[in-house]
């Protein structure tokens, strides 16, 4: 795997936080899912069988023109990340977007054209539920998230000034890396998780950077109006008593969800039973991370309208039992109705746990979902055009808008795998090439 074409170009990254490799966990640990905001996508949901068009002479764009592409993707297959797929696949691209996508045909050409056979044709995946940890680390993580077939991730709690940094960096090209959308700090209550776990006998300093505790109504809006003038994408509150430990207060909860909706952000909140997903999501929480009822097997009672990431992986990695761990079985009826939004996170990287890293974990969790009784194609839709639409900035720009499928006018990103990815859902760990706004920056 080649990273000659990621441009790693200087960029200020403070404060070294080597110490957290120590944690022993993620900061929010092994439990429960992710989200964001989220409107459901036009394409109607349904099993494979029912939403999934084979296309055999069609495609998208412009096919017909006399100029070439700048790059010509050809291969065996190609899914849309929605409901179509492409035998033999063509998907050109030009000025880093996607130009023509669709069944491949003799007279189309390009300035770089690849032959890829027997391989699947995908959009970029998008993870979102990641913690970058180490800022030292952080463009190690990112080229490892890159060569995975991640083209946008989200991280769901760190230190603020690191984390921008890298954001602005990959948003200004001096970086390659996925798009980058930051939650900062975690909002919990003092003294609760992941203060009072993956954090305890950290150094004041540094856990300051790391959480933020109000306890009143006037201090929730401090801290939601602080990370709105950092212009984060997302707030991210913990609201879990687990191991006995402090929560949030339920008004605290409440108006940091109103303030954070003031200033134009969305909340995702990480909770670990029905009841306070249930109140998280009446208060008009977007997302909740881990999901609800961990170690009961996940449900989507409780969740409401907000999307729901359901981290499988992550529990089945690191714990001894896995028989508590959560499931997406329960899941897959209410999400094929319509009636339940859903993305795919990882909750990767564990310190200190190599079975759950950034350069493994995004391939289990998609198997995860195979071996609950997803389909590989609904898999892959929520792997790419359904966890798009969850990520969104504080000035209302939606990743959703401008990529997350094969569709002509949309951003070039895009990964090739080996293999037949629309019926072994195990091709997804071959990534062979991945494409970031239309230059190729990870090849053989």
């Amino acid at each position: 795997m080649s990273f000659d074409s990621l441009r790693l170009a200087p960029i200020a990254l403070p404060l070294c936080l080597a110490c957290l490799t120590a944690a022993g966990c993620d900061s929010d640990g092994p439990g429960t899912a992710e989200q964001g905001t989220a409107e459901r996508g036009t394409a109607e949901q349904g099993t494979a069988e029912q939403s999934t068009e084979t296309a055999s002479g069609d495609g998208h764009g412009d096919g017909d023109g006399d100029d070439p592409f700048d790059v010509l993707l050809r291969a065996d297959r190609a899914f849309d990340g929605i409901d179509t797929l492409w035998a033999p696949a063509a998907v050109g691209l030009r000025d880093g977007r996607l130009a023509y996508a669709g069944t491949d045909q003799p007279e189309l050409s390009g300035e770089r054209e690849l032959e890829l056979g027997d391989a699947t044709i995908l959009p970029g995946f998008v993870d979102l539920h990641i913690h970058l940890g180490d800022p030292g680390l952080h463009l190690q993580a990112i080229q490892t998230l890159l060569a995975q077939g991640v083209t946008a991730t989200r991280d769901l709690g760190g230190e603020l000034n690191s984390l921008a940094a890298l954001r602005e960096g990959i948003a200004n090209a001096q970086i390659v890396g996925p798009d980058l959308y930051i939650a900062g700090p975690h909002v919990t209550a003092p003294g609760g998780h992941p203060e009072g776990t993956i954090y305890q006998g950290l150094p004041a300093e540094i856990v300051a950077m790391l959480v933020r505790t109000p306890t009143t109504i006037e201090a929730a809006w401090a801290v939601v109006g602080e990370l709105a003038e950092r212009e984060v994408d997302v707030v991210k509150l913990v609201y879990t008593n687990v191991g006995g430990l402090p929560r949030l207060d339920e008004v605290v909860l409440a108006e940091a969800i109103t303030a954070a909706h003031e200033f134009g952000l969305t909340v995702n909140v990480h909770t670990d039973t029905l009841a306070d997903a249930a109140t998280a999501t009446a208060f008009g929480a977007d997302g909740i991370e881990h999901g609800a009822g961990f170690g009961q097997g996940l449900t989507p009672v409780g969740v409401g309208e907000a999307v729901l990431t359901p981290t499988l992986g992550v529990c089945r990695a690191l714990a001894k039992d896995v028989s508590g761990c959560p499931t997406a079985t329960p899941l897959l009826e209410a999400w094929r109705a319509g009636e339940l939004r859903l993305g795919i996170g990882t909750d990767a990287e564990i310190p200190g746990a190599p079975q759950w890293s950034f350069g493994n974990a995004y391939a289990q969790e998609l198997a995860h979902f195979v071996a609950d009784g997803w389909t590989v194609l609904e898999t892959l839709r929520l792997a790419t055009s359904e966890s798009a639409q969850a990520l969104g900035r504080i000035d209302g720009s939606r990743y959703r808008d401008e990529a997350g499928a094969l569709a002509p006018g949309l951003r070039a990103n895009v990964v090739v795998v080996a293999g037949d990815a629309t019926v072994d859902i195990a091709a997804v760990a071959e990534v062979r090439y991945v494409v970031k706004d239309g230059a190729v920056v990870v090849e053989p």
